[in-house]
């Protein structure tokens, strides 16, 4: 078990994952959009957030979309949602792109470029920060609700319920004081978040930019409706759902095959869906997780959603240095001769899952690629760890 101050290092790895569900914020609309603004940061090597959202609007405005982005707080949305999906890392006052930031872009080169690869990809960064929310969505909209009767049941109902399961758990299972008074305390947090955004009095809006103020219950329906409307376009745009409008919409084959890999999990807990802390982190604070324990949970349910006879990927070191050199170009990073082994994992995991393939866990492929290493010592070399898990590799030859 850690001490305090090493437990701290990691309190916000505990954070983000109590609760996987991005906050209500702008620019949640179009999840391709994400993939363009890796695009738009990857030859900038790093930029402050004032100067990136004069970027975000300039490259969107070129697209000419129904949906032009203006303004601070939009452009400012947007770079939140790509931090919250792990796309942007944020040092100091500076953006770059993290890991899985460098992975999409490779992704999206030419020479691999295949939008089913990029919408895994893109599904895997949502079911990892917003996973509660779209998986229950996705689960509510077979009743063909109403927007504020889906608002209801996704944010009063299983939002509230699952942080009132994962505080018995907490009760329960973490013997450590430490760990459990933080971990309770996260979780009151979310609780008194939710409610106040539930809570009728609590706000303040206008209709539109006029100055009639809203009722109590259309404050309440506009939360909900700028809460759900964007994910229901997210779930369209990665194909777990098709058709127009709330009552006509259907889960596609696709959907169901996701929703029902995790059903048959112990994601799926009193008839709501509820995510587990990443194993690796579980084993540093020393605590038992709530909720399944595959190490790559999202990776092996998207190549399942995508094929039902879900396989491991099983390459020798020889077919993995292939692959690495074909990738290297992409993933190495923006001015430097190396590339981050978690960025390597992410982007062969978004090749594999297409074809129904996943790593069984990151730690193989690392161990695979310590072999590949010694068996090429003269092309490839081992750099030690900076921020990424794992460190990184760099190919003599480029």
């Amino acid at each position: 078990m850690v001490g305090i101050l090493e437990f701290s290092r990691y309190e916000r790895f505990i954070e983000r994952e109590l609760i996987r569900r991005i906050g209500y914020t702008n620019g949640l609309h179009d999840i391709f959009r994400f993939a363009r603004v890796v695009e738009y940061l990857h030859p900038i090597i790093s930029i402050t957030q004032t100067s990136f959202r004069a970027t975000i609007i300039r490259e969107e405005k070129k697209l000419k979309t129904k949906s032009i982005i203006s303004g601070v707080e939009y452009s400012q949305g947007i770079i939140d949602i790509s931090r919250s999906l792990l796309l942007i890392d944020k040092i100091g006052q500076k953006l770059s792109l993290s890991d899985r930031g460098y992975a999409l872009h490779a992704l999206q080169q030419s020479g691999l470029k295949k939008d089913e690869n990029i919408r895994a990809f893109l599904l895997m960064c949502v079911l990892d920060s917003d996973g509660e929310c779209v998986l229950n969505l996705l689960d509510i909209l077979k009743n063909k609700l109403s927007i504020k009767e889906i608002g209801e049941n996704l944010l009063e109902d299983r939002m509230m319920k699952s942080i009132i399961i994962k505080e018995k758990w907490a009760e329960k299972f973490i013997n450590s004081t430490l760990a459990r008074d933080v971990i309770l305390n996260h979780l009151e947090k979310s609780h008194e978040k939710l409610k106040n955004a539930l809570d009728p009095t609590t706000k303040d809006l206008s209709k539109s930019r006029g100055k009639e103020r809203l009722s109590g219950d259309e404050r309440v329906e506009t939360f909900f409706e700028h809460t759900i409307t964007p994910r229901i376009r997210w779930l369209k745009d990665l194909k777990c759902i098709e058709g127009k409008g709330l009552k006509n919409y259907e889960i596609t084959a696709f959907g169901n095959r996701l929703l029902d890999f995790f059903k048959t999990s112990r994601c799926f807990q009193e008839d709501i869906f509820i995510l587990p802390l990443s194993p690796w982190l579980l084993k540093i604070v020393g605590i038992k997780n709530i909720a399944d324990d595959d190490p790559n949970l999202f990776w092996h349910a998207i190549a399942n959603a995508f094929n039902p006879t879900t396989e491991t990927c099983n390459i020798d070191e020889k077919r993995l240095f292939e692959l690495i050199k074909k990738i290297y170009p992409y993933l190495k990073m923006y001015g430097f001769n190396q590339a981050e082994i978690s960025s390597v994992f992410h982007t062969l995991s978004g090749m594999g899952s297409t074809k129904g393939k996943y790593f069984e866990y990151e730690d193989e492929l690392n161990k695979k690629i310590e072999n590949m290493i010694k068996l090429s010592p003269d092309e490839v070399y081992h750099l030690s760890k900076r921020r990424g898990y794992g460190g990184y590799i760099s190919l003599k030859k480029f």
